[in-house]
C-alpha cells in the first residue's frame, strides 16, 4: 500500500472528542494519507493537539450547516481527487440517552464507536481493510453492517427527496441501501461526480430540529454510498462486531434457560420459566 494515497476527512463538531478521534486514527498505518480536519469553530489547544498529532494535517473553518455531509463535499471539491486512492470519512456524534437499531439497544457513544470501530478499531482492522479492496476489485465502499440502512425504512421527506436528486444527478442505479452515520472507506473515484456539481451552503437548511428532517444533507447521506453503485461498485459490510457475540449469548440463554414476567387478563403477574425454548408458567 506504500504506492497507494489516503485521504482522510474528519468533521470535528464535538471539540471534546479529539482525544478519542486522534486516538483512532493512530490505528492508520501501511498507507501515505492527508488529514483534513473540518470545524466551525475551533481553540487553540484542540489546534495544537490536531497538529503536534499530524504537523501537516489541513485545518479549515467551515459554517456549521450541512451537518457533516457539506463540509466532507467542500473539502472533496478543494482538492484534486487524482492524488488519492482511498478515502477514510468520520466525524464525531453526540451521545444518546437510548436508542435501538436493529436488534440492539444501546446508549451513550455506541452509535459512534460501532461506525469508527468497524473502520479502524486496530490496525490489524484498518489494514484487513485494506485488503478488501485489493481482494476484491468490486468492492468499492467499506461500513458497519449494523448501520446499512435501507433508505425507504426513513422518513418520507427524505426519500421523495432522494429520488428527485438522484435524477438531477442522472443517475441510474436501483440500489437503495446507505451507511447511515456516513462513516466509511472508499475508493477515492467514486466522488468525483462532487467536483462536478454545484452544491454550496445556499442548497443546505440549517440543522432541524425536528425528527422529519427533510434536508439536503441526509439526501447525500444516501447518496454517498448509492454512488458506489452507480459507479459499479458493491459496499461491504463490517459484520465482526463484539455486539453481535454478546446479543448471541443473550439470545441462547433466554431460550435455553431464563425466568420472565408476565400478567393475565385481570392483571395478575405470574412467573415464565423457558427451558429450551419451552415456556410454562411457574405457580
Amino acid at each position: 500500500m506504500k504506492n497507494k494515497k489516503l485521504l482522510v476527512h474528519l468533521h470535528l463538531y464535538y471539540k471534546d472528542q479529539i482525544n478519542y478521534m486522534l486516538h483512532k486514527l493512530k490505528n492508520i498505518s501501511g498507507i501515505n494519507w492527508d488529514l483534513y480536519v473540518t470545524c466551525n469553530e475551533l481553540d487553540n489547544n484542540t489546534k495544537n493537539k490536531i497538529l503536534k498529532f499530524k504537523p501537516d494535517a489541513n485545518i479549515i473553518l467551515v459554517d456549521n450547516i450541512g451537518y457533516d455531509v457539506l463540509p466532507f463535499i467542500k473539502v472533496i471539491q478543494s482538492l484534486d481527487l487524482n492524488k488519492y486512492h482511498y478515502i477514510l470519512k468520520i466525524h464525531t456524534k453526540n451521545k444518546r440517552q437510548e436508542v435501538w437499531v436493529k436488534q440492539f439497544h444501546r446508549k451513550g457513544y455506541w452509535w459512534r464507536n460501532i461506525l469508527i470501530d468497524a473502520l479502524i478499531s486496530s490496525k490489524h482492522r484498518f489494514r484487513k481493510n485494506l485488503k478488501i479492496f485489493n481482494k476484491m476489485p468490486k468492492v468499492g465502499l467499506v461500513c458497519s453492517e449494523i448501520f446499512l440502512w435501507d433508505t425507504e425504512n426513513v422518513w418520507p421527506e427524505d426519500t421523495y427527496l432522494l429520488e428527485d436528486e438522484l435524477k438531477t444527478l442522472n443517475f441510474k442505479s436501483n440500489y437503495r441501501k446507505y451507511c447511515a452515520g456516513t462513516m466509511f472507506l472508499a475508493r477515492a473515484e467514486i466522488y468525483k461526480f462532487l467536483q462536478k456539481i454545484d452544491l454550496n451552503s445556499k442548497n443546505f437548511s440549517k440543522i432541524s430540529n425536528t425528527k422529519s428532517t427533510g434536508t439536503l444533507a441526509h439526501v447525500y447521506e444516501r447518496i454517498l454510498s448509492i454512488a458506489a453503485d452507480e459507479y459499479g461498485f458493491e459496499i461491504y459490510p463490517v459484520k465482526k462486531d463484539v455486539d453481535y457475540i454478546i446479543n448471541f449469548i443473550r439470545h441462547c440463554i433466554k431460550n435455553t434457560l431464563s425466568i420472565s414476567n408476565s400478567y393475565d387478563e385481570h392483571g395478575e403477574k405470574h412467573k415464565n420459566l423457558t427451558v429450551f425454548g419451552l415456556k410454562m408458567k411457574i405457580k
